[in-house]
């Protein structure tokens, strides 16, 4: 049981889904604002996320508001596994808490004062990323090496043959008329962003576009899906 009087943890994690990150990062620092004399708020940062805060400007936010602010190291380890460094000075010490603070343990520390339950969602019957690796996806055991969009209930494989800096204004469109709330570009193994005129008419139909790399998109599909979100991840292999 943790000592009386100390301060509950709460770790927060940014991924590289950018949905709602403004609103998400005004609404944690109001937590932290009015519970600051019993909550200890700690944001953990994943490779993609880090792209993700600082395309929307948000990283000296965060800095600006939360004492302890750590960014994921490595994208190929486990997000909260592998290793990590404090937000700062390049030269900042790094840490990786399998070792100096053990996974077992920083989850243990976090539940003691709550009776946290984890649970996973049903997703018989979607569409859902069971692996991944430079050059390929599976989705439900079945490996793609082609760009595709992926969505809970149906699969295009015949999309574009594109890459994220030679996307047109048609594969674009092909997206916009998905029926979906979100749509999840992977752009292959490294972040790059479309050029601007290709993503500006996602806002006024009402579509969240967010553009990560591959494997992030994979990731943020699978949660999004889950949770019953009309998702679409489109896929770009180098």
């Amino acid at each position: 049981m943790a000592n009386k009087g100390a301060k509950r943890k709460i770790a927060w994690g940014i991924t590289g889904s950018g949905d709602r990150i403004t609103e998400t990062v005004e609404t944690m620092i109001e937590l932290q604002k009015q519970y600051d004399d019993v909550v200890d708020v700690r944001v953990f940062v994943s490779k993609a996320g880090e792209q993700v805060i600082k395309y929307y400007k948000l990283f000296n936010t965060l800095e600006k508001h939360f004492d302890k602010v750590w960014v994921e190291i490595n994208s190929n380890s486990p997000f909260l596994a592998g290793q990590l460094r404090k937000s700062g000075s390049p030269g900042a010490k790094r840490y990786n808490p399998t070792l100096s603070y053990g996974a077992p343990q920083f989850w243990r520390a976090l539940q003691a004062d709550s009776a946290l339950k984890l649970h996973l969602s049903n997703t018989a019957g979607l569409n859902m990323f069971t692996a991944y690796g430079e050059d390929y996806v599976a989705v439900n055991h079945e490996k793609h090496a082609k760009n595709l969009i992926v969505m809970p209930e149906s699969i295009i494989t015949e999309w574009s043959v594109a890459t994220a800096t030679t996307l047109t204004a048609a594969d674009m469109q092909t997206l916009l008329e998905l029926g979906t709330e979100i749509v999840l570009l992977g752009t292959g193994n490294r972040l790059r962003f479309p050029v601007g005129t290709l993503m500006r008419p996602f806002a006024p139909a009402g579509i969240g576009l967010e553009i990560m790399d591959l494997q992030a998109a994979c990731r943020t599909y699978n949660i999004l899906a889950a949770e019953g979100r009309k998702v679409a991840a489109a896929l770009l292999f180098d």
